[in-house]
């Protein structure tokens, strides 16, 4: 299927601030500070502090497959450089029909796609592969101290062990391909194609209109906070102390009926049932009181009949969309639906803000959203995408 295989693994700067992932090749401010490569099946391993050795090499070898592990990243750093001779990695990499092959997203599809993003080590260990990261930089990493901040000597001895530990997982998984048949190893080259498109959609990016959207976000919390207001306003007289329409718990007991536990203060006692006062300090002559809880009774909004229909049916009775959705069509005109309705007009809301609105705006870099692309999450191995989840737009025109 390929005549060679290139080897590359990066190490990089963590500048990226929460809620971004720190190293994300998508923060202008992040860079490719160590390159290491390979040709597989030779000893010799390249160390180097630019791109330029590598993407020569990507030249020379125009038809020679280009392999890493959690390949996407370092795919996304080339594209976002050039080296001293403009040397483009869209045109080498992108542009020409070059195999890919992530050792990452090999194991997660012949392991039947339960291993959402195994690591280096993990595939290592599966494989019975010798491999110990150094936990001093490890841990570095994990503190948000990049690349650029480690000693080079020590860098590229952690660079080289990982360069030559996805070498040998690779070269375990093409026989492992091979084992299974000519289809299965053309199948799974076809998987890998997908590593192009999507890198380079996520390091392209979306436009994104943040100062409009950080206004009419403004513009809905603000609506919200009118709107749960009211909510409370209009159905507090429902439970029994200070009403949150955005508890669950308590919306259901107010549709279905039930108990509620309201907390009050109760006077103390002495031994012989008297009530103890405060004999000294600021309450001094009050009456001594502890938070206490009892149970009281809340009824049903839903109607008998509609709970029947409920029951008949094998309906839920929570607190659920669907659940408040059917209550608002088979209790129409009756205190329930309307109830129902304004819980249901407050959620959606709520996840306008949430699901849409904030994490776009947090995720926008200079007008621009760069959404991660995940191919080794989704046991169907469906492509998902997150920071932020640009497969869960809203289907309202609004």
């Amino acid at each position: 299927m390929f005549e060679q295989a290139i080897i590359l693994d990066l190490e990089t700067t963590i500048n990226a601030p929460t809620p971004h992932f720190g190293a994300t090749p998508t923060w202008p401010d992040n860079f490719a500070v160590a390159y290491g490569y390979q040709l597989a099946g030779e000893d010799d391993v390249f160390l180097e502090d630019s791109a330029e050795g590598l993407l020569e090499l990507l030249d020379k070898h125009p038809k020679a497959a280009l392999v890493g592990h959690n390949l996407s990243f370092d795919l996304m750093y080339l594209l976002k450089s050039k080296d001293k001779n403009s040397f483009s990695a869209n045109d080498i990499v992108v542009s020409k029909p070059r195999p890919l092959w992530d050792t990452m997203k090999y194991h997660h599809i012949m392991t039947g796609r339960g291993q959402v993003n195994p690591s280096l080590e993990r595939v290592a260990k599966f494989w019975d592969i010798p491999f110990q990261k150094d936990d001093e930089i490890k841990e570095r990493f994990k503190l948000g101290i990049g690349a650029d901040q480690i000693d080079q000597e020590l860098l590229y001895e952690y660079l080289e062990g990982d360069v030559r530990v996805t070498e040998q997982i690779f070269a375990r998984q093409l026989n492992h391909a091979w084992d299974k048949g000519d289809t299965y190893l053309k199948y799974a080259l076809e998987l890998m194609t997908g590593l192009k498109a999507t890198s380079e959609m996520s390091i392209k990016g979306l436009a994104f209109d943040t100062a409009s959207a950080e206004a009419e976000r403004n513009d809905l919390e603000s609506n919200l906070k009118s709107c749960e207001a009211q909510v409370i306003k209009t159905w507090e007289g429902c439970w029994p102390c200070a009403f949150n329409p955005n508890s669950p718990s308590q919306i259901e007991t107010v549709l279905w009926g039930g108990e509620a536990k309201v907390v009050y203060d109760q006077e103390v006692l002495d031994e012989s049932g008297a009530v103890v006062l405060y004999k000294s300090g600021a309450k001094a002559g009050e009456v001594k009181t502890k938070k206490a809880t009892r149970l009281v009774t809340v009824p049903a909004l839903v109607t008998p009949k509609s709970q029947k229909l409920f029951d008949k049916r094998g309906w839920e009775t929570k607190s659920g969309a669907q659940t408040l959705q059917r209550v608002v069509q088979y209790d129409e005109g009756k205190t329930s639906a309307d109830f129902a309705a304004a819980i249901l007009e407050l959620r959606n809301k709520t996840k306008t803000i949430t699901t849409y609105f904030k994490p776009y705006v947090k995720f926008a870099v200079n007008g621009v959203i760069h959404p991660s692309y995940n191919h080794c999450v989704t046991q169907t191995g469906r492509l998902s995408s997150s920071k932020p989840n640009m497969q869960n737009v809203t289907s309202k025109d609004k």
